[in-house]
Formats: structure tokens, sequence, C-alpha cells
């Protein structure tokens, strides 16, 4: 057996002269830099396959099927798969009390943490790069109903710039077999809505949506190029810093979000418990008696 390069090891007494120095990590084989390889490395989520695809600009958008509202409407409900998830009044209590609007944080024993961006595209798979998510509050809001929905809301119906979900949903669900492209894509827009005002950035009560949406889906081309992922995040900043207030009793904003990510973060946001140390048997055996 060939010993190792230089001085032989000592039998009796450890020196030193004894110790190996560890050699530097080889180089990732994706983004050349060292301390991980090519199965933990990050580049390798973004390639096509990757969960980190789900926010990147790379993304195909020559093709004809991201024109169509099928595509735009399959990116914003990615997750209502998980819409039948329990929600848990006391997690967001606790996480209310937890926030800081000055640095938009929760403090917690181990630090401080947040929701970000990533957490968003991970979580809900939303698009958040791009344009952002703005539009006017002053427009006449039965002309604006009659050209992209077909169909003017009662004024009982409206409340402000906000339209009842109740009305979509009645007015919006049954599509003919025989409907042309623009009752479809007005059932799209209407079906958008829903799940904007009742699921992405619904306000307290969950039953209105502000339709100041509704002029960014006229076209689902350009809709589809738009950061609703940090929409979605701002919309749910705002609501916290809101429910710090002590005159607050509801809250806004997509819980499903904060529950998944509250899932994901659990781990390493848990206060670390301490346990005594043990014993020496005799003591223990004495005690048992």
């Amino acid at each position: 057996m060939l010993r190792e390069k230089g001085r032989p090891r000592s039998t009796c007494i450890r020196n030193e002269m004894d110790w190996r120095e560890r050699g530097e990590s080889p180089l990732c084989g994706l983004c050349r830099n060292s301390g991980h390889n090519r199965a933990t490395c990050l580049e390798r989520r973004r390639q096509p396959g990757g969960y980190l695809t789900l926010w990147t600009e790379k993304d195909v958008r020559q093709t004809r099927v991201q024109k169509t509202p099928r595509y735009f409407i399959y990116r914003l409900s990615t997750a209502l798969s998980l819409y039948g998830l329990d929600m848990q009044p006391s997690l967001i209590s606790a996480l209310v009390e937890r926030w800081r609007p000055e640095t938009h944080t929760f403090h917690t024993t181990q630090g401080d943490c947040t929701i970000t961006l990533e957490d968003v595209a991970i979580q809900l798979g939303l698009l958040c790069t791009g344009m952002v998510v703005t539009g006017l509050t002053e427009m006449n809001l039965s002309a604006l109903c009659e050209e992209l929905l077909g169909i003017i809301p009662p004024p009982n119906k409206l409340a402000g710039q906000r339209l009842s979900l109740a009305w979509l949903a009645e007015n919006f669900t049954d599509l003919a077999e025989d409907a042309n492209d623009a009752q479809v894509q007005q059932f799209a827009r209407a079906y958008i809505l829903r799940l904007i005002g009742g699921y992405l950035m619904p306000d307290k009560s969950s039953r209105n949506v502000y339709l100041m949406y509704l002029p960014l889906l006229n076209s689902f081309e350009e809709a589809g190029k738009l950061s609703w992922g940090s929409a979605v995040l701002a919309y749910l900043y705002r609501e916290f810093c809101r429910g710090t207030h002590y005159d607050q009793k509801d809250i806004g904003g997509c819980m499903m979000l904060l529950h998944l990510w509250m899932g994901w973060s659990a781990r390493q946001i848990q206060p670390t418990r301490w346990f005594p140390p043990l014993l020496p048997d005799d003591i223990r055996f004495h005690a048992s008696k």
C-alpha cells in the first residue's frame, strides 16, 4: 500500500504538522463557482423544466398560445388546486402581530424574515418580471363593462369602483357551445376578475373586485407581460401594514400565499427548543425510587 506524500504521521503524539489542509472544492460545471455542484446549482433550476423558469423572461412569448386567454388564465390559476387548504386564523393573527411596517418583515426570535418575489414565483407560479400592474382610477365604469364584458352591471352591483363577484359568477358561468371569439374573451375577462378579487388580491370581504384591473385585460398578450406576482406581493404587504392598526379586525390579501410560505419556512423561523442536560444514571436511579 502506497504511503501519501509528505511527512509520515506520528504514532505517539499528534501535532499540527500531522493535520492535512482541506483542498479547494471543485468548481460547478454550470456556473463555474465553488461551494456546490451541478445537482444543487441554481442555474440548473433556471433551465427548461426547473421551477425558477416560472418567473424569468425566458418564456417563449412569440408562440401563438400565449396570445390566447387560456394560457393567461392558466398562469393565474396554477395554485388553485390548493384552494381547499384550511385557513388558520390563529396563524394569521400571530404573523400580523410580528409584522413591522417600517421594514415590511416579520420580527421573530430567529431574526427578521419576509415573503419575497421568489417565494411568489415558486408557490403561485406567477410572473414576477415585466411591466408594473397599474392603471387609471377615474373611468366610465358602465362603458368599460359594456366594451370588455358585453354587459352593463346594474347600479346595485357596483360599490364605488368595485364590482360584485356574485354578479360575475351569475352572468359568466355557462358559456354557449357556439360562442364566438368575442364572447370567449368576455368570459375569460370575467373569470380573471373573479380570480383577482376572490383569490389573488381580495379585499376584506372577498365579495367585490376593483374594476381598475379590467382595462389591463383588454389585450391578453399585453396582460401576460405584466408582473402580476409583484402586484400580489405588494397588495399583501399593504394589507399587513393596515392590519397592524389597533382598530382593524379583518385583513385582505392572498392568504393562500401566506400559508404556503409559512409551511415552507416554518423550520427556519421556529424558536430553538432548549433541552436540560441529562443527569447521571445514579441520580436518575435514586430519583425514580
